[in-house]
């Protein structure tokens, strides 16, 4: 990463974009529906895999998407506490966290899909935690030298802003 970045002229403002699906931070789910997304690691390797490549990445101005999928078939509480403990601990990178609705394809097409209804604390906990940190860092993605660019990165990131608040303000109505 680091000869790639230093090829591609990656320091200061000059940034590459990259998307990753993290997906769940549950061991127990990775190894039911993604055995070989860590290949050739192991899957216990996982949570400490995903966060040296965070720090590789943004030490080599690298812009992250992650994407988390909420509502796997029999995911438990557990293994939605655990996707909430990775993405704390993604906090501190410049990166964005999309949550994904489960929508069943492939092996799992014959299982229905995932509700908003069917979201538990839990899941909505990590939902507006990947927003909040969305609304927080995607403002870092728009730079730019030129003045139009400037000016209109300038409102939506007033635009950003707001929703953080508002994110915040569900943050207090959701621990009442």
């Amino acid at each position: 990463v680091e000869e790639i970045s230093e090829l591609m002229g990656l320091y200061g403002d000059n940034y590459s974009v990259v998307e990753i699906g993290i997906e769940t931070g549950s061991p127990r789910l990775l190894s039911k529906y993604m055995p070989g997304k860590v290949k050739p690691f192991k899957i216990s390797e996982w949570r400490d895999m995903v966060l040296h490549s965070a720090e590789l990445l943004h030490s080599n101005n690298w812009l992250v998407c992650y994407s988390f999928i909420l509502g796997l078939p029999r995911e438990t509480r557990d293994d939605v506490l655990k996707s909430l403990e990775l993405v704390d601990e993604l906090r501190s990178y410049n990166c964005v966290i999309i949550p994904i609705i489960f929508m069943p394809a492939g092996a799992l097409r014959k299982r229905g899909d995932f509700a908003f209804e069917q979201m538990t604390n839990e899941h909505w906990e990590l939902f507006r935690r990947c927003m909040e940190q969305t609304l927080r860092k995607a403002p870092s993605f728009l730079k730019s030298d030129s003045l139009v660019k400037k000016i209109r990165n300038a409102f939506i990131r007033a635009f950003f802003y707001l929703g953080i608040i508002k994110m915040r303000r569900w943050k207090i109505g959701f621990e009442t």
